[in-house]
């Protein structure tokens, strides 16, 4: 085991700029969104370094799209990771970093169940590394949020997840009928608005029930990736 690979590459390095509330790179084609910046400082800013160079090698080498999760070093004890997402166009969106803080009474996050592990260090997933017990919310019976990481990721599974990818299939139609409306993108058009509508009106209905667990990083994330919803459907006029 190199001794670099025990520190914890997850900053920006000077190929990233600020651009709004993220960090873009244009050479890497990637992002780091505010919550992956605020909760990597908050849990991991002592003992990390400023070289995401090869964590951004992997990834690409691994030709993964949608979500993905990583380690951020070799160390077998050491069960922080890296959790985030390939976008349809090919940019890596870096969205938290996990490990062990006081939200968690110190303890190592399971991994997620929802996204798919990117093996960079050859270890594999690590011995006693247990997968959280996150599920899809769409599957009949599924447990209610058990903590701030579930929360988000039901309400994102709902509602930011699908508004997404109708947006992105409309204009994957549009864009091979020269810009013309068709029968189809009509049809896109109306779930999204459909689905915007129940997104709003359901917010704070589901912040009110899951109180218990909607934490300020629950706030933050959803923020964010609400944020991402309006810049993608930002060409359609109807919202």
């Amino acid at each position: 085991m190199n001794w670099q690979d025990i520190l914890k590459d997850w900053r920006p390095d000077a190929t990233f700029t600020e651009e709004g509330s993220m960090m873009v790179s244009d050479e890497y084609n990637a992002k780091m969104n505010q919550h992956y910046l605020i909760r990597g400082e908050e849990r991991l800013g002592r003992l990390s370094n400023s070289n995401i160079e090869k964590i951004v090698k992997c990834i690409r080498d691994s030709k993964v799209t949608g979500k993905f999760w990583l380690y951020l070093n070799s160390k077998l004890t050491d069960f922080s990771y890296i959790e985030g997402r390939v976008s349809s166009i090919g940019v890596i969106i870096f969205e938290s970093v996990r490990a062990k803080d006081d939200r968690n009474k110190n303890r190592y996050q399971g991994y997620p169940s929802y996204a798919k592990f990117i093996d960079c260090w050859g270890t594999g997933i690590k011995k006693g590394h247990r997968q959280g017990n996150m599920m899809n919310p769409f599957d009949e019976g599924r447990p209610e949020p058990a903590d701030h990481e579930e929360v988000y990721e039901e309400f994102k599974v709902n509602y930011i997840d699908p508004i997404l990818s109708f947006t992105r299939k409309r204009n994957n139609v549009l864009e091979q009928n020269g810009g013309v409306e068709t029968k189809q993108t009509l049809k896109f058009k109306e779930k999204i608005e459909n689905k915007v509508k129940e997104m709003k009106r359901n917010y704070a209905r589901y912040k009110r029930d899951h109180k218990e667990y909607f934490s300020q990083e629950v706030e933050d994330k959803l923020s964010g990736a609400i944020q991402e919803v309006k810049e993608e459907i930002s060409k359609m006029l109807f919202i």
